[in-house]
């Protein structure tokens, strides 16, 4: 019912192109960022994954705010911002009403963080009482919890040592009732600790163990 959605989409996705190309707007190592069909593409699939809690012109918003302004720095992404609001929410009638609704839970396997909808994993949901989330935390959540709405996409989180990155993610983990592994890279770490390697069970025989690439990709 909404015959202008269509326009207002491919007005917004050639001007975010023309600023790249313009360098007007750059990404968090000052390079200008690469926006291409494939980044529109990902950004409708993850559209129709959401667009029955959130509603059309909602989960446009956040499908663009997730794929196009993440990865730029602050100035970039408060400018581009500001076009993706004026494209996908200058004609509703009363946006900010409708962007700060929390919309009815889609489920009893769904947990809400902040006006997001977690799905619930096989796992013991743990509370996280003590986990203290400060404004520039619970902004760098609320981007990983959009990207982590949809679950069809893997999610790459760059940062300085200690900023957090592993606690926020489980911490996500912990109250949605999903299993975390984690994996420490370094010098040493081989294929084994990823493909498996073989291990004396407790009678001393010898059992090849599988690694947690196999485990994920069962």
């Amino acid at each position: 019912s909404d015959e202008w959605v269509g326009n207002d989409i491919a007005e917004l996705y050639l001007e975010a192109k023309r600023l790249a190309e313009e360098n007007k707007i750059v990404d968090g190592s000052n390079q200008r960022p690469h926006f291409s069909i494939r980044t529109l593409t990902r950004t409708l699939l993850y559209v129709t994954d959401i667009v029955h809690i959130y509603g059309l012109r909602r989960a446009l918003y956040e499908g663009f705010c997730m794929a196009f302004l993440t990865l730029l720095n602050l100035p970039s992404e408060e400018l581009l911002h500001d076009i993706i609001k004026k494209h996908l929410l200058g004609r509703m009638k009363n946006p900010h009403s409708v962007m700060s609704q929390v919309p009815p839970s889609p489920g009893t396997d769904y947990v809400q963080f902040k006006h997001y909808w977690m799905k619930c994993g096989s796992s013991d949901i743990i509370e996280q009482p003590h986990y203290i989330i400060t404004p520039f935390v619970e902004k760098n959540m609320l981007n990983l919890v959009r990207a982590t709405s949809g679950r069809r996409f893997p999610v790459l989180i760059q940062g300085p040592t200690s900023a957090g990155k592993t606690s926020m993610i489980k911490y996500l983990a912990d109250i949605t009732g999903h299993k975390f592994v984690r994996i420490n890279n370094h010098e040493d770490t081989d294929l084994q600790e990823y493909l498996g390697t073989y291990v004396t069970d407790d009678t001393g025989k010898l059992c090849f163990k599988e690694g947690v690439l196999v485990e994920a990709l069962k």
